[in-house]
């Protein structure tokens, strides 16, 4: 079995399914690069994963590889992982995102017929509050206009108000409960539906996405990103 890479310091949870704490209140900007996770790092990114959201089970290497096994079938089935690096190449930040989450569900036919769902972000302790998290939503809106998502969707817990101030910033509006989100978030998150919100955010100039555009971003580094993140940011603003 191989060794998993033991986290330095386990951070305390600070809420489900989110970067930790200190979203907001930026002091300082990190050079980190974004780009689609490789194979070899997806074993990193299981570790930041694990120490951010379930710091208890960081020892537990039948639990690391539990994710990352199931990690590797979420990519089998056609998910997005980012990754943020430092420049020695340490993993520093992660998000995933897919559109098959929402396939032959009761959410398939809610909103857009493009939609994606990220998931799991999350970032190191000693990287927090340098931009990270906003690198890796422009990368994942660069990624919906190459691909022609017109809508991005995620869940955040009620009691992590950072990260809802965060996503409200970045567009992401609440959605109104109704039958299909409240059967696919119970489906979802069986033991958190009832304390997170649902937010959805409408991808800019999404319609215009060009067929060979989609094709490229299926490659395994989709050429361009960098350069579609600024213009997102640009419509952003």
């Amino acid at each position: 079995r191989r060794a998993w890479p033991r986290p330095r310091g386990a951070p305390p949870l600070q809420g489900w399914g989110m970067f930790g704490d200190s979203l907001t209140g930026r002091r300082r900007s990190a050079q980190v690069e974004i780009r689609r996770a490789t194979a070899e790092q997806l074993r990193e990114v299981v570790a930041l994963r694990i120490a951010v959201f379930y710091p208890m089970q960081v020892t537990n290497y039948e639990f690391h590889q539990q994710v990352y096994e199931r990690l590797l079938e979420r990519q089998r089935q056609g998910a997005v992982c980012l990754v943020a690096t430092a420049p020695d190449g340490t993993v520093v930040g992660t998000v995933e995102f897919s559109s098959a989450d929402f396939d032959n569900t009761t959410m398939e036919y809610v909103g857009a017929n493009r939609k994606a769902y990220a998931m799991d972000w999350a970032v190191k302790e000693t990287h927090r509050r340098m931009g990270i998290a906003t690198r890796l939503l422009e990368h994942i809106e660069a990624y919906a206009l190459q691909v022609g998502y017109e809508e991005l969707w995620l869940h955040c817990e009620r009691t992590n108000e950072s990260a809802f101030k965060f996503y409200k910033n970045q567009g992401f509006t609440p959605v109104l409960p109704s039958p299909a989100t409240l059967a696919w978030t119970r489906r979802r998150l069986p033991f958190r539906e009832p304390s997170s919100y649902f937010l959805l955010k409408r991808c800019v100039g999404s319609g215009a996405a060009a067929p060979a555009a989609a094709a490229a971003a299926e490659a395994e580094a989709p050429p361009g990103l960098e350069a579609t993140a600024a213009a997102a940011r640009e419509a952003r603003a």
